[in-house]
């Protein structure tokens, strides 16, 4: 194949892309919102939480509490994080910097479409995960990233996943490439299989939203459950 034919490929692959993305002004309002929320009062130290693992990301991350969309806009965020083109700097009060998503780069907008190489977003809002879909994501994860440097696995209320496809979940975290991360979703860590939490770095929303502990501090018990409530 010739480096013109190559480039032509790449040149229509993206033109065919950008007509399925939503409309520039759909994909301002996502933006929009979800900036929002990870620098409201409410979420901000939890999202500042999230940015402060990027460096070295946990493989397996569970965000519970809350409510559905918060959980999904969490999980878009982190993904966002670990993979801008065109990060900020979020660091305040002389403390630890930390990657901000800009929203804006061709990678945060696919993110916040759904529509990443690779980003795969299993939605258990409106019925079960099932082995199927399962079984199409690990069918990937002995590959590299497509895009960027990070692909995202994002399981939205995890409390979803059939009892075969929790089963086939837990084989792919444990064959899945380094540069591969997971987030799972749901309301409580107990309904949840136990081998699913196990390996994660849990993070508590309270139940009312807020992602700090009512005494205003952060809790970090080690990678298998370090928290914030």
């Amino acid at each position: 194949m010739t480096a013109d034919s190559t480039k032509a490929k790449k040149r229509a692959a993206r033109e065919t892309e950008a007509e399925t993305l939503p409309a520039a002004g759909d994909l301002e309002s996502l933006a929009a919102g979800l900036r929002s929320m990870a620098e409201s009062f409410r979420n901000g130290r939890a999202f500042s939480f999230l940015r402060s693992l990027a460096a070295s990301p946990p493989r397996v991350i569970l965000l519970e509490g809350g409510n559905a969309a918060e959980r999904a806009g969490a999980a878009l965020y982190w993904a966002m994080s670990l993979n801008c083109e065109s990060p900020l700097d979020a660091g305040e009060d002389g403390g630890p910097r930390s990657p901000c998503p800009c929203f804006s780069c061709p990678v945060c907008l696919k993110f916040l479409a759904r529509m990443h190489r690779d980003l795969f977003f299993l939605d258990g809002t409106t019925g079960s995960i099932t082995i199927d879909e399962v079984r199409a994501v690990r069918a990937t994860l002995g590959e590299a990233a497509r895009e960027s440097k990070t692909r995202v696995v994002i399981l939205a209320e995890a409390q979803s996943l059939t009892e075969a496809a929790a089963n086939a979940m837990l084989k792919s975290l444990e064959e899945a490439l380094p540069a591969t991360v997971f987030v799972l979703t749901a309301p409580q860590r107990e309904r949840l299989l136990p081998p699913l939490v196990s390996p994660s770095r849990v993070r508590t929303r309270a139940r009312t939203g807020p992602l700090v502990h009512p005494g205003g501090q952060m809790e970090d018990t080690g990678p298998a459950a370090g928290r914030l409530t």
